[in-house]
């Protein structure tokens, strides 16, 4: 799976290189403009997984990884769809967590979700190729 670096609201994102040869494309313009729930597994699941780590909105990681995910065509293809999952999540908390609004006590409680999140999809999500 081939990948794009882009920069989206100020913020670096990485996201994969879709059948058509351009980088996947962001629906919204910024953080603040950002809509729908696209984290989680699905039905029950997307209940139980906020699309936010303590405030801050990580639902375009999620998007990305949707995306990314769905063009996965082998194990490796998959666990790095996850990782540039857990990074990009990494990027949007460096880039949104310095404005006032998101300083406050919840600083490594959102890191150590972040890594939950990537550990939990990249472990228990479904391998292409053992299905």
């Amino acid at each position: 799976m081939e990948t794009a670096r882009i920069i989206y609201d100020g913020c670096r994102l990485d996201v994969p290189i879709m059948p058509d040869g351009k980088p996947l494309h962001i629906p919204y313009d910024g953080f603040a403009h950002w809509q729908g729930t696209y984290c989680g597994p699905g039905k029950f699941g997307d209940m139980i997984v906020p699309d936010d780590l303590f405030g801050v909105p990580i639902n375009i990681a999620c998007f990305i990884h949707d995306h990314s995910n769905a063009l996965a065509e082998t194990t490796e293809e998959d666990h790095m769809s996850n990782v540039m999952f857990r990074e990009n999540m990494f990027a949007i908390l460096r880039h949104l967590e310095p404005r006032p609004e998101w300083k406050d006590k919840f600083h490594y409680a959102r890191w150590h979700r972040a890594i939950l999140y990537y550990e939990a999809v990249d472990t228990c999500g479904l391998r292409r190729d053992v299905v």
